[in-house]
């Protein structure tokens, strides 16, 4: 299998040089990669304020981990193969311990805060798990 590098130029293809090979030889960038991944984020905000609008839709944050016991986690896989990565957090000196686990698939989770926000008809909310800040 080879190396895996990071996908910053679209789906598919792996890096800028990567992107360069398929375009016609006569193109050229109207913007920096920087420039380019600013763009693309501008636009995905516009597509999201915009169409939650016009959908009546709110963003919502999926949790990065939630407790074992609360039974929202998704398994990946049918045959319990890929088990969620689980640990133990010791709150205030464990009186208040919790077995939490890494969220890995949201969908009971989407069912729990449909309800908890008290969502009506015609009303809903859009999120994206895949958000990394650094």
């Amino acid at each position: 299998m080879a190396d895996k590098k990071a996908d910053l130029a679209g789906p598919g293809i792996g890096d800028y040089n990567e992107l360069e090979k398929i375009l016609p030889q006569d193109y050229s960038p109207l913007l920096t990669p920087k420039e380019t991944q600013q763009a693309i984020t501008a636009l995905k905000s516009y597509i999201e304020e915009n169409l939650s609008k016009e959908l009546n839709l709110i963003r919502v944050e999926v949790p990065l981990i939630v407790d074992v016991e609360s039974g929202v986690n998704d398994y990946l896989d049918r045959d319990g193969s890929r088990a969620p990565i689980g640990f133990h957090i010791s709150n205030d000196y464990d009186k208040h311990p919790v077995d939490a686990q890494v969220v890995q698939a949201a969908d009971k989770w989407k069912g729990v805060a449909l309800k908890q926000l008290g969502t009506e008809v015609g009303e809903g909310f859009y999120t994206d798990m895949g958000v990394q800040k650094h």
